[in-house]
């Protein structure tokens, strides 16, 4: 008999639960009878994500919710970039020739209507915008439309204290509203649950001023992403190598690169951006050797599905790529702080196109510099 969960938005949904012996069944089962893909839904109960069968026995069918994310065509939805040296979020409509600002319009500063260097963007499945800033040590939200953010996270450059941050270089936000933050410079990546005052630690913490190797550690992480089993993925930018930490864990573990710097197929150099799959590929934007990598769950060794040869603004090319996301098509996206652009790669083909910028490094709508992360939505 399907029971009937209730998705977020409040739609009903009918499920067939009399058999499903695991979070990912049903996950599955939701999401077709929904329309989405499965890596695109989250079970929730009390604000609680669910991630495993023991937790699942837990809770009455009627208790849990189905938290999705609409998947649209790729065509239809809009580019947000962190456009850094510009202290700016830019919304680029694909296939138009500019962009707008939605967040940052008053230039460099730390009011709450400015931003300085920003780094990271997302935005959660109601058009809320997170954002991490380099300079201003913090992490802030900004609903659709408005003309200042609201700090969740950092803003006091305390260091040595729980609530601090220190150049936040990238952010993620799960279905439940936790929030993400790669703290570069602390070499941690630390979990802030809604409304939290302070972080919690979830991957590295355990080394010193100038990072570590070891797996209780990280070196300088530049890029985080959370798959919806809850394991975080961490890109290292001087360890070059992506961990995967899962819950509760105390150390992580490689998943891609971690032979030291090079560019062989089982290397990384440089990593920067990273970008998790709903089935578990991991592709790894590397500044280092000018290209996107794509990892299979358990692969030792990365498949070029963008640049890869050599630096340059050439067909093929890119210069030092900085964010990546891929589309339910498997096209990637990629900013390129070198060619201040962001291009498309779609599967298979190995020349990418200008989608956003790529007119020179300027101020201009039509312009982008040094562009950091990017998300699609």
């Amino acid at each position: 008999m399907p029971q009937r969960l209730t998705l977020v938005s409040g739609e009903a949904l009918d499920v067939d639960t009399s058999d499903c012996e695991t979070v990912v069944e049903l996950r599955v089962r939701a999401a077709r009878a929904a329309g989405f893909v499965p890596g695109h839904v989250q079970l929730v109960c009390e604000d609680r994500v669910l991630h495993d069968h023991e937790a699942l026995c837990n809770v009455s069918q009627s208790e849990l919710q189905v938290v999705v994310t609409r998947i649209h065509r790729a065509a239809d939805k809009s580019l947000y970039i962190a456009d850094s040296d510009n202290n700016r979020i830019v919304r680029w409509v694909q296939g138009s020739e500019q962009g707008e600002v939605v967040a940052g319009r008053r230039g460099r500063g730390m009011w709450p209507w400015q931003l300085a260097k920003p780094c990271g963007v997302m935005l959660d499945s109601s058009g809320n915008l997170y954002i991490s800033e380099l300079d201003n040590h913090r992490i802030s939200r900004w609903a659709s439309n408005a003309n200042g953010g609201e700090v969740l996270a950092g803003g006091q450059n305390l260091p040595g204290e729980p609530q601090s941050l220190t150049n936040p270089r990238s952010v993620f936000v799960d279905g439940a509203g936790n929030v993400y933050v790669a703290d570069g410079e602390k070499h941690l990546v630390t979990k802030w649950e809604p409304d939290s005052k302070h972080g919690e630690v979830v991957a590295g913490g355990k080394a010193g001023p100038v990072g570590g190797s070891k797996p209780r550690q990280l070196g300088h992480p530049c890029g985080v992403c959370v798959d919806y089993e809850g394991n975080v993925y961490v890109s290292e930018g001087s360890m070059h190598r992506v961990t995967r930490w899962r819950q509760d864990a105390e150390w992580g573990e490689v998943v891609a690169g971690g032979k030291g710097v090079g560019s062989r197929p089982n290397q990384l150099s440089y990593p920067r951006g990273l970008f998790v799959d709903p089935v578990g590929v991991i592709y790894v934007a590397e500044a280092g050797n000018h290209r996107v990598t794509r990892w299979e769950p358990g692969a030792n060794m990365g498949e070029v599905v963008a640049g890869g040869h050599g630096q340059g603004d050439g067909p093929g090319q890119l210069s030092k790529p900085h964010g990546v996301y891929v589309d339910e098509e498997d096209t990637v996206y990629v900013s390129e702080l070198g060619n201040h652009r962001v291009t498309r790669w779609k599967s298979g083909e190995r020349i990418g196109e200008i989608v956003a910028g790529g007119q020179g490094q300027g101020k201009g709508l039509h312009q982008l510099s040094s562009p950091c992360e990017i998300y699609l939505f």
